[in-house]
């Protein structure tokens, strides 16, 4: 059979597999060819020499008339799908138009088909009517070995391809913190392939792989089995194991006796080996590269290139529409080389992760793959499987068992382009994973709780930074074209007149010498260091932005010294790169070289740049995608772009503004080792969370919409690893309603990142241009959002130190809360009262869209469908985008305790939530309103600690809160319990690492709610937990001194939902028994009473001191 590449036109005739001969393969509709046997006739061969003349006159005819109605068709969809200024449309499936995806979706679907001829091998002992997976790939028995003791992996095997009879290297690594991790590799190839570099993103190491594991084969030498077990972190061993299975490959790993995840179970394990090219190197050719590989003995199906029928590699030709700029050529130099596998769930219910797409927190299945590819998003029309700014390959899954839902998950450690499908199989959910070039490294993440989940992800990528405590005030933003140091004047006097607190103002690239960054407008900044240093004394900071495009202009020295030292992006035939951006013609820094990460680490200093010399300007990354004009549709770097070691930019596109904050990082922390680092970056890959970076969703839009899908977006970021993240309030694009903003607000003080942001285009929107109405209400949630800094910054601390997500779905801490599995299930819509409010709401809405050109695409009724979520241990918040008092009303299902008696408290009426309760949770009702504040409930048995916000002098930043008082709020849970943690240091710098701070439980027990003779109220010192638990840091006791300006007394403490009324309450400051009564005040009903207890009259109590009681009778 002929290697050569099939004419156009021509049909393929591919030799099956011997063990597959007989199955009927015609009919398979491969890349527009038709499969068959090779005794098959081609179809209608010979049969158009017969046909009269008339017959191809009508043919002609039809097919103008066809031609013309797909020309109105496409013409329509780029009309109804296009979205406002710059907005063009998108295919919904990438996958068709990138070969590689497109090779491996038909390459799957043929080995579905052959499976369902029920004649492809089946192991002994399987049973049932589904048919036996064909056998590409088997074990190689006597290849299978335990790993030498240093080599990081715990077995290593071979796979025998039965069609070609080439071989991968395997290996399977076991980890002591439940991680069971699968690399397959490439022997000998053409070409070195690109693996992500240790410890770049994954941590794990040698000293991490379980020891104590029992290796054996089975007796019948078809299967090999791994035994070990794990600590999940709360003292439980989980007994676990790995099965091998030697043919067909699989691996099934078991968690207690129960089957888990399975790799390789429906035989979909793809991998392109570098084969031989036969084409020129020519300019604008597409280069074909033979079917066969050197030494094969003929063509079969032995990899998804090979079932194409050696068509040669096509090249990616994407021509923008909009900008009319020139075709995206992929030389391709190397060929053909994806990976793909398939990974399934046993008993997999829900999926959740793979951020950042705009669909649903709760990931829906389907035939339609997820791309995972890094592209700037501005202005175009958002789809759900269509990659974002930003990437971390990870997926929990939720799965039901006898025994209840446990969880698991995976990590893909490849940076290049990949796809992922979920689909729903009969015994659970099913995904397979492609990329288009790299090593196949999939890591299996065991659970079986999520917080075990959550630790194995951060064990694996790492755990996150201790953030600014000023970072979590809020924080001020707009793209002005030619931005001026008066407009940050205007910024800080406009909110300090209010009385709103704001902790840092940003600059944009307006601000800029012609777009060079590091560099300075001076006719508009004639003082940049004046500058900073007014904010500095304002307690305030500053943020500049940073994009990795830079300036081609020889004068300008970032350019100019990385363009002397070699550390700029090269074509694929080595000159440099350049491309359109912001500055126009620009180069892009070689941020894969470590060498020039140290370079623009560098330019932080303020030696190079000196408005940092006081350590309060800050950087946001931009633009890192890299995002380019002109450049085709996906707007970025062209895959044959070389880096250093002549590694493709295909390789590495997902990772590539990971690393430009990575420089970023660790510029900010040489540069001042006292202050921790602050970074924005719009891109990132896993394990961003280890640069203490704040991430956001991008270019969203104004609309109700996006308000609400902030919140999906959110929580897939922070499920996956990324704990500080937050969305542009008030939409980037887009003119919102006074009523829409006011909400979003709301919303946006219970984002980890808090930040109002807009397009130039847009209407100015600071709180001093609406009414005074809605700047009341702005300023009372700025303000709640100020008052909650001390929970804030405790849960923050715990997040970075153990892994634990700040932003989380309901299912995180009720995994057995059937409405919890998403974000909207637990709300149920009711019909507004009255009538035709419905449609004058809509009438309403749509002229209002009109009037301000929000957006061109109508917003349906079930798209408004309120979010629900959680904010650490204490919060659950309900995302609203109603904006009038017509709304339709709901209910809110909220998950009890199934442990013990547990209800939830109403944060706005400080009152216990009263409703139905049913099987596992209580039903509140709520009706929104543009005069209320969004639902906000309370877990019952939490204490939250708060700082008084309101009383003058007016707090201006977070700093002016440092000096106030503590005051606890007790939220007591049903059995009259409650506890809380408090964080006591600076608020800066990193002198907690060696225990200069204070980490206390306040605890809160027994007592009034059961009519005993007290309640007593306590705090503990505990130990902080740093780096997931491989450090633990004891802090200060009463000898601690506070840093200067740094309170850690209690001023007041507050007790909800006290079953009996309080009669009295006393301190016993050093629990000696010897008490003095303190002053109380007490309001409520029977059963929900409130007592407010002012510790000022007696004296102050300090955290430092753990004796001290405070009782209630």
């Amino acid at each position: 059979m002929s290697s050569a590449p099939a004419q156009k036109g021509e049909y393929i005739r591919v030799e099956a597999p011997q063990h597959l001969q007989g199955n009927t393969a015609s009919g398979f509709a491969v890349s527009g060819r038709r499969i068959t046997s090779s005794s098959s006739r081609v179809d209608g061969e010979g049969d158009a020499e017969k046909r009269p003349a008339s017959f191809w006159a009508t043919v002609l005819i039809l097919s103008l008339l066809v031609l013309a109605g797909l020309f109105t068709f496409v013409w329509l969809l780029q009309h109804i799908f296009a979205g406002g200024r710059g907005q063009f449309a998108r295919s919904s499936s990438h996958c068709t138009r990138m070969a590689f995806c497109r090779r491996y979706k038909d390459f799957t679907e043929a080995v579905v088909s052959f499976t369902s001829s029920k004649k492809g091998r089946r192991l002994e002992g399987e049973a049932g009517d589904a048919p036996a997976p064909v056998a590409l790939y088997e074990v190689i028995p006597a290849s299978l070995k335990p790993a030498p003791p240093l080599s990081g992996k715990s077995v290593e095997f071979s796979l025998h391809n039965v069609v070609d009879k080439s071989k991968l290297s395997a290996s399977l690594t076991i980890y002591k913190i439940g991680v069971v991790r699968l690399q397959i590799e490439e022997i000998a190839p053409l070409f070195r392939r690109y693996a992500v570099p240790s410890d770049l993103i994954v941590v794990l190491g040698v000293g991490d792989v379980v020891s104590e594991v029992s290796f054996s084969d089975d007796a019948d030498g078809k299967s090999a089995e791994i035994v070990f077990a794990f600590d999940d972190h709360t003292g439980r061993v989980i007994p676990s194991s790995v099965k091998i299975l030697f043919a067909p490959f699989r691996v099934d790993v078991f968690v207690e006796g129960r089957k888990v995840q399975s790799f390789c179970e429906r035989q979909l394990l793809n991998f392109e080996k570098f084969r031989v090219r036969t084409g020129k190197a020519e300019e604008g050719e597409i280069l074909s590269y033979s079917a066969k590989r050197k030494g094969d003995d003929g063509v079969g199906w032995e990899d998804a290139f090979a079932f194409a029928g050696g068509e040669g590699w096509e090249h990616v030709s994407d021509t923008s529409e909009k900008a009319g700029g020139p075709d995206v050529i992929d030389s391709n130099p190397k060929g053909p080389a994806s990976v793909g596998i398939d990974v399934s769930f046993a008993g997999g219910k829900n999926a959740y992760g793979l951020p950042s797409h705009y669909t649903d927190f709760e990931i829906p299945f389907g035939d339609e793959p997820y791309r995972l590819f890094n592209v700037d998003e501005y202005g175009k029309t958002k789809h759900p499987h269509t990659g974002t700014y930003g990437t971390v390959p990870f997926l929990a899954v939720r799965h039901e068992t006898e025994k209840g839902a446990a969880f698991s998950g995976m990590y893909w450690n490849n940076p290049a382009e990949t796809f992922v499908q979920l689909q729903k199989g009969e015994k659970g959910a099913q995904s397979w994973w492609s990329a288009e070039s790299g090593s196949l490294d999939v890591f299996a993440f065991l659970g079986p709780s999520p917080r075990s989940l959550s630790r194995q992800l951060h064990g694996t990528t790492g755990f996150g930074q201790a953030v600014p405590l000023w970072s979590l005030g809020a924080h001020v933003c707009r793209w002005i074209i030619d931005m001026k140091e008066e407009d940050i004047w205007e910024w800080t006097d406009g909110f300090d007149r209010l009385g709103i607190p704001v902790d840092t103002v940003w600059m944009d690239i307006g601000h800029t010498d012609g777009k060079r960054y590091w560099t300075w407008a001076s006719e508009r900044f004639p003082d940049p260091e004046g500058m900073m240093k007014r904010l500095e004394d304002m307690g305030r900071r500053g943020v500049t932005i940073h994009d990795p495009h830079l300036k081609k202009d020889e004068s300008y020295f970032v350019y100019k010294e990385l363009l002397d030292a070699g550390g700029l992006v090269r074509k694929h035939d080595g000159s440099v790169f350049t491309g359109s951006c912001w500055p126009g013609e620009s180069a892009w820094a070689d941020v894969t070289s470590g060498a020039v990460r140290y370079f623009l680490a560098n330019l932080y200093s303020p030696s190079r740049y000196p408005a940092a010399k006081y350590g309060n300007l800050y950087t946001w990354n931009d633009m890192n995608e890299p995002a380019i004009f002109e450049a085709g549709k996906d707007k970025t770097m062209p895959r044959d772009a070389l880096h250093a070691e002549d590694v493709e930019h295909r390789d590495v596109h997902n990772l590539y503004g990971h690393l430009f904050a990575m420089a970023t990082w660790e510029g900010q922390r040489a540069r001042d080792s006292r202050r921790r680092p602050f970074i924005l970056t719009r891109s990132y890959f896993a394990g961003i969370q280890r640069q203490g970076a704040a991430v956001w969703t991008g270019d969203n839009r104004a609309t109700a919409s996006d308000l609400l899908m902030s919140v999906d977006l959110l929580l897939s970021l922070s499920h996956a690893g990324v704990p500080f993240i937050g969305a542009d309030v008030g939409g980037f694009f887009g003119n919102p309603s006074e009523a829409l903003l006011l909400q979003w607000h709301r919303l946006g003080v219970w984002y980890p990142f808090y930040r109002q942001h807009s397009n130039p285009e847009t209407k100015r929107r600071e709180p001093w241009l609406f009414s005074e109405k809605t700047q009341r209400q702005i300023k009372e949630s700025v303000l709640m959002r100020y008052s909650l800094t001390p929970y804030w910054y405790v849960t923050m601390l715990e997040s970075v130190g153990g892994g634990v997500p700040v932003l989380r779905g309901l299912w995180y801490d009720f995994p057995g809360f059937e409405k919890g599995t998403g974000t909207t299930a637990a709300i149920r819509l009711r019909e507004p009262t009255g009538q035709g409010k419905r449609k004058k709401r809509r009438v309403e809405a749509e002229a209002e869209a009109r009037e301000t050109r929000e957006t061109e695409e109508e917003e349906e009724q079930e798209e408004l469908h309120p979010r629900i979520f959680q904010v650490g241990d204490a919060f659950a918040v309900v995302a609203v985008a109603a904006v009038d008092s017509d709304a339709s009303p709901f209910s809110v299902s909220l998950p009890l305790d199934a442990a013990g008696p547990s209800r939830w408290f109403d944060w706005n009426a400080e009152r216990v939530v009263k409703g139905q309760e049913g099987r596992g949770s209580v039903d509140v009702e709520c009706v929104p309103s543009g005069d209320t504040q969004i639902p906000i409930f309370v877990r019952g048995g939490s204490i939250v600690p708060t700082k008084d916000a309101v009383a003058p002098p007016a707090v201006k930043v977070t700093g002016d809160l440092q000096g106030r008082p503590f005051e606890l709020r007790v939220f007591v849970n049903g059995d009259g319990s409650a506890t809380g943690r408090v964080f006591v240091d600076k608020g800066d710098g990193y002198e907690f690492e060696s225990g200069d701070f204070l980490y206390r439980r306040v605890v809160f027990s027994s007592g009034l709610s059961r009519a005993h003779e007290g309640s007593v109220l306590k705090v503990e010192s505990i130990p902080l937990t740093l780096q997931g638990g491989a450090r633990s840091v004891q802090g200060g006791g009463e000898e601690w001194t506070a840093p200067e300006g740094v309170s850690d007394e209690v001023s007041k403490v507050l007790v909800y939902g006290l079953a009996c009324r309080p009669s009295s309450a006393s301190l016993d400051p050093e629990g000696s028994g010897q008490a003095q009564s303190v002053p109380m005040q007490v309001e409520g009903e029977e059963g929900d009473w409130k007592a407010t207890l002012d510790l000022e009259a007696v004296g102050r109590v300090k955290l430092r001191n753990v004796r001290w009681k405070i009782i209630l009778r």
